[in-house]
């Protein structure tokens, strides 16, 4: 069996938790959070909590909220931090990410 080598990669911390307020067509406000789903601390995802998601998983205010997420991960997006070591996206701070290759 081959040696597994150990990469290191960076990402955008909204990369793992996110959340955004948005205004709903009555005027009412949700909040609208991207994070491990409660399938697995593996899987991410968006959630709202208006009544709407819950019967269908997904709604209008997702798709509101998703152009301000950065979401910016250096193994799937490529790039590098930019010279201050932030996100080179939105300019956020960054979390480094192991993995075994």
């Amino acid at each position: 069996m081959p040696d597994l080598t150990i990469e290191t990669f960076w990402l955008c911390e909204t990369a793992r938790s996110w959340e955004r307020t948005v205004e709903g067509s009555r005027g009412d406000r949700y909040r609208v959070c991207y994070g491990p789903t409660p399938s697995g601390p593996y899987q991410y995802g968006y959630f709202c909590e208006c009544t709407g998601y819950r019967y269908r998983r997904t709604c209008s205010h997702i798709e509101r909220a998703k152009p301000d997420h950065c979401n910016w991960n250096q193994f799937i997006d490529g790039g590098e931090p930019d010279a201050a070591g932030d996100c080179p996206r939105c300019g956020g701070p960054l979390t480094a990410e192991r993995v075994a290759v």
